[in-house]
């Protein structure tokens, strides 16, 4: 009967724990949920336009016209954002070299990043590592019946 009554003492002890965790944790988290992690990078951005109300009375050409020169329009930048190259690619691999079979090791992630510093845009492709592919030389360099192989090796 002891030990029964000394798990249920047991368990509320640590719900109460928990819920003290929980509570705490709260009140440091929530008012700092949608605060920015650092500045701002001051980047152009376009600004939404709303679309205009919908009337029954017709408008007439004039005011369609001052509505829309009213609305905001986008910023175009004419060179890159940081003032080098206006285009950069970069290719990340993550390679594992265990065994000692490949001199490098085989990739186990290929990714190929383009970075537009005139749109300010990221583009990420990844690619498979599976993917069958002609190696120029291959069949020359290391005598091999073909000269195609995985991506990865």
């Amino acid at each position: 009967m002891t030990s029964h009554s000394s798990r249920r003492k047991g368990a509320f002890i640590v719900l109460g724990i928990l819920l003290i965790i929980v509570i705490t944790a709260g009140a440091i988290l929530i008012p700092n949920w949608n605060k920015p992690l650092s500045v701002s990078m001051q980047l152009p951005t376009r600004t939404p336009t709303q679309p205009a109300p919908v009337d029954a009375t017709p408008t007439s050409a004039a005011t369609l016209e001052a509505t829309q020169a009213a609305l905001p329009q986008a910023t175009a930048t004419q060179g890159p954002v940081c003032g080098g190259p206006p285009v950069m690619y970069v290719i990340a691999i993550g390679a594992d070299n265990r065994d000692d079979t490949y001199l490098y090791g085989l990739a186990d992630v290929i990714r190929i990043a383009r970075i537009d510093f005139v749109k300010a845009k990221v583009t990420v492709l990844t690619m498979p590592r599976d993917l069958w592919v002609e190696i120029p030389d291959l069949k020359e360099k290391y005598q091999e019946q073909f000269g195609f192989a995985k991506l990865n090796q």
